[in-house]
Parts: C-alpha cells; structure tokens; sequence
C-alpha cells in the first residue's frame, strides 16, 4: 500500500489565518507527524510537500502548486490520496470531504472521520461532497480532512499544542490503516520487552534499566568519573508479555 500525505496550502499561501497561527504551519506539522506512523505499520508515505514552500515551487500560481499534488500521487500510482486541512468561517468540529459518493473515497472518508472525531472531541460535521481540485483529478480514491477551525478560540487552544496535533496524527493514521484493513500498531507501545536489561545501582538504589551492556557500562564509568559509589551491576530477565 502506499499513501500520497498532502499538507495544505504551503509558501506564498498560508491557507486560512486566525489566533495567531497559520493553516500551513499546523497541517505541515500533522503530516510530518503521520508520515512515520504510516509507515511502521508497513504503508508507505509520499509527501506533496515537507517544508514551507509550494508543492512543485509553483509560487502565487495556484493553480499549478495544486496540480503539482495531484501529479505527485499519480506518478506515485498511490493507492490513497488525503489532504490535510484546517477550517475556517466561524464554526467548530470536524468534517471530510470527497468529489462524491458510492466510491472507495467514501469508504475512506467514513473510516477516518471517526478517529478525528473523538480525538478532538469535536463537533461531527460529517462527510461531504465538495468540488476541489485535488479530489477531482486524482484517478485513485481521495480525502480531504477539515480539523477544527482556525477562526474558532477553543479548537485553536488544542491545535497550539504538539501533543494534540501528534494525537490527530494518529487519529489520520488509524483510519488509514484501517481502511486498508490493517491493525494498527503504536510505535511506543507495540514495542517488545527486551529479554534482558540491566540495572544500575548507584549509592544503594537502582537508578536505571537499560537494554544494552554498552550503555550500561557507560552510565557506570559515568557515575563513577562523578565520584558516585558503585555497587555493582545487576542482570534482570525479563519474559516478553
């Protein structure tokens, strides 16, 4: 599976503007966020754009920039296209657009919307169909997700915040997986218990457990360049749950 991450807006066009914040700037930072979670789950990721310029440099050309997006998912021959946007226009919630209905990018939009829903706990605006370029010519099924609104004093408190915008990054990326039929994986979480770690104990108390000898070692020359008192190292299995 692959996946074509389009951050809205980007260089001459910062997208809606409001609170002090630029709709550019958030959606970049959600889609470099996302990127890595795709891809741990085995989907891979382009990206339209990964900094602050227009897509194919097609500066104060629309036009161009947009159709830059949609020729970067083509030549891709991704399996799925999704835009990544913030609101505007006096309103709250959250909302997904498609070209229009019956198709696999319904099916998408209604695996996704979920996800961001109770993540943001947001207002259900649902999903819509909605004549954007971007989901017009794309030939493979296409999305494009409207998170909160910039204009919108509470939904900008959230969206300020890095945890919050990581969190709707995953809400993108469980929709995603499971739209594709995948079980999502955390990349904290789902990480295995190593078979071994070794503790540290420092003047009495264990101040650490590490997975490698090497560290280990190093946290002891350490402590004892610092004149700590070393009691010794202690091995500790661990079984994998």
């Amino acid at each position: 599976m692959k996946v074509c991450i389009d951050p809205g807006h980007g260089g001459y066009d910062p997208g809606a503007v409001g609170n002090g914040i630029k709709e550019k700037d958030l959606t970049l930072d959600i889609c470099l966020k996302l990127k890595p979670l795709l891809e741990y789950n085995g989907i891979s990721v382009i990206l339209t754009r990964d900094g602050d310029y227009a897509a194919g440099y097609y500066e104060n050309d629309q036009r161009r920039d947009l159709a830059a997006r949609v020729a970067s998912a083509e030549s891709e021959k991704v399996d799925l296209f999704i835009s990544i946007h913030i609101n505007a226009g006096g309103g709250t919630g959250v909302e997904v657009l498609v070209i229009g209905t019956g198709g696999r990018a319904e099916i998408a939009a209604y695996k996704v919307l979920p996800y961001l829903v109770q993540v943001g706990e947001w207002r259900n605006r649902g999903v819509k169909t909605q004549n954007v370029m971007v989901l017009r010519e794309t030939s493979m099924p296409a999305i494009l997700t409207e998170n909160g609104f910039i204009d919108k004093v509470d939904d900008v408190e959230k969206l300020k915040e890095t945890s919050f915008r990581q969190a709707l990054a995953v809400a993108h990326a469980k929709g995603i997986c499971d739209y594709f039929g995948i079980i999502y994986k955390d990349r904290i979480t789902s990480q295995p218990m190593p078979d071994l770690l070794y503790r540290v104990i420092l003047d009495g108390k264990q101040t650490m457990a590490l997975s490698t000898q090497d560290r280990a070692i190093s946290e002891v020359k350490r402590a004892v360049d610092s004149g700590q008192t070393i009691e010794g190292i202690v091995q500790l299995w661990v079984k994998n749950p």
